[in-house]
């Protein structure tokens, strides 16, 4: 076949023409490879392209997911923050009046230890495990675990607590002493819960500013 007449007509193009000239000299089989090749390259890069637009939309959906988990759990963590601290702080008064009678003029203190502990038990209600699985790697498994500590914190209160005022109500000293000594060690324990919790409480203000931001900016 000559192909002189085409190769003279596409000259004009420059530098098209040799690969055209090149083109046309395959066999039809090579031709097929060639194009087969391309078309598995073109194929590739497709691919690829949404693959990473994939990834870029996952990583969107993450973040996004993690601030609307966030802005979920502020308000029971932050309660059970407040709380915690709060029954921490009355046990170090109830743990000064040991040991000695003085037990007896914390009941006070121990009936707002009972109340806190009420109201706490409220707030685990609130706070959603499934929640804090959309929260980023460094704050998910750290504020799990640490409000499971603070159930486990209420729950030795709140028996502690109850044996105090039955001891009271039956005027056994004994059980009163019991019970409040009990508590010498929750200071410590609720220290170490509050401090975990920080770092979350403080990440959740900041993407909880950047909500707002990006609010009033779309707004704008």
């Amino acid at each position: 076949m000559d192909i002189s007449p085409l190769c003279e007509a596409v000259k004009p193009l420059g530098h098209s023409w040799p690969s055209l000239h090149w083109w046309l000299s395959l066999t039809a089989a090579d031709q097929g490879a060639w194009a087969s090749g391309i078309g598995t390259f073109a194929a590739a890069i497709v691919a690829l392209g949404i693959a990473l637009s994939d990834g870029r939309r996952r990583r969107i959906e993450a973040k996004s997911r993690a601030r609307l988990s966030m802005a979920s759990l502020y308000s029971p963590v932050s309660g059970i923050y407040t709380l915690v601290q709060s029954i921490g702080n009355d046990a170090v008064v109830v743990a000064a009046a040991l040991p000695g009678t003085e037990v007896t003029q914390v009941t006070p203190t121990i009936v707002q230890m009972k109340s806190s502990c009420a109201i706490v038990r409220e707030q685990f209600r609130y706070f959603s495990p499934q929640e804090a699985t959309y929260l980023p790697k460094d704050f998910g498994p750290a504020l799990a675990a640490a409000i499971r500590d603070a159930e486990l914190l209420e729950s030795m209160v709140s028996s502690a607590v109850d044996r105090y005022l039955h001891g009271r109500k039956q005027a056994h000293f004994i059980e009163m002493h019991s019970a409040a000594s009990s508590l010498v060690g929750c200071p410590a324990n609720a220290k170490s819960i509050v401090a975990r919790l920080e770092p979350f409480l403080e990440e959740c203000r900041n993407r909880l500013g950047e909500i707002a931001r990006d609010t009033f900016e779309s707004i704008g």
